[in-house]
């Protein structure tokens, strides 16, 4: 496979912040003369991605995804969409953050990094292929993509900055098991975005039961932290480790009850949004 051959689709939550407020900064305390012009192209939200291409010799798509917490799977249903057409034979797909000053003191004002929440920062990439192009090369497959959902709920006023939807939530673990022509009882755990954060970690638990039951909740933020954009990536290597290897993380409602082999990961975004996967281990 050569680099004409793969892709990257990648997340982060907010494009990028830090260059931006950089130079906005230099702009406002100075004046926009003195802005370095060779700092302009870090302000473009692909230029992490395009980096890695150059670096790499990715030669196909590329593509980032920014739309907060929800970026990690939904760039992994991107990756598919591409797939599909036939844009690559594979493509790296995942997210990334890294928290800057700017986004700290943002989510300082809004309230959000408080409670018990914290905030992280983080990478996780997968390689998403075809079957037929797994086996072509001999490729080991960690876990299969079955099934996604994503929905989005608006709040009652234009004036909610913050909105944790229970019915976006519930709505996109539906959508992501119709897709994956499942059921609710085939769900052995859900890798949750369950974070510390009481509002949202409330709102997303609600959704859970609703559409669920009762099933084995485990929450990776509990110890990575809240790592946005990246966060959804890493929930599903969460799950690769849950369904090759019994691997546990921080149980918040439930207990395992037998070597899990459908995992549901789910995402809540902060305005209203929320995304759901469905993986299963490799039988082969």
């Amino acid at each position: 496979m050569t680099g004409e051959d793969v892709g990257i689709v990648v997340s982060n939550a907010y494009g990028s912040l830090e260059a931006i407020a950089e130079l906005h900064k230099v702009a406002t305390l100075e004046d926009a003369r003195y802005i370095n012009p060779s700092r302009f192209p870090l302000t473009v939200a692909n230029s992490a991605a395009g980096y890695a291409s150059i670096w790499e010799d990715i030669r196909a798509l590329n593509v980032s995804v920014c739309d907060g917490n929800c970026g990690g799977l939904d760039a992994l249903a991107c990756a598919d969409a591409m797939l599909e057409q036939r844009r690559a034979k594979a493509i790296l797909v995942g997210g990334v953050e890294s928290m800057s000053e700017p986004l700290h003191v943002a989510f300082q004002r809004l309230a959000v990094a408080g409670e018990s929440a914290t905030l992280g920062e983080g990478s996780g990439i997968v390689v998403l292929e075809t079957m037929e192009g797994a086996a072509a090369r001999s490729a080991q497959v960690l876990a299969q993509a079955v099934g996604y959902g994503t929905y989005f709920s608006p709040p009652d006023g234009d004036a909610t900055l913050l909105h944790p939807s229970t019915e976006a939530m519930e709505q996109a673990i539906a959508g992501a098991l119709a897709d994956a022509g499942a059921s609710p009882r085939d769900v052995d755990v859900v890798v949750s975005g369950v974070s510390g954060l009481r509002a949202f970690d409330e709102a997303e638990l609600v959704a859970v039961a609703r559409a669920l039951g009762d099933p084995w909740v485990i929450a990776p933020k509990l110890a990575l932290g809240e790592t946005l954009g990246a966060g959804g990536a890493l929930g599903m290597l969460a799950a690769i480790a849950v369904l090759r290897d019994g691997a546990k993380s921080y149980g918040v409602r439930g207990t395992v009850r037998t070597q899990p082999r459908t995992a549901l990961v789910t995402c809540l975004g902060y305005y209203g949004n929320a995304s759901a996967l469905v993986m299963r281990a490799h039988s082969g």
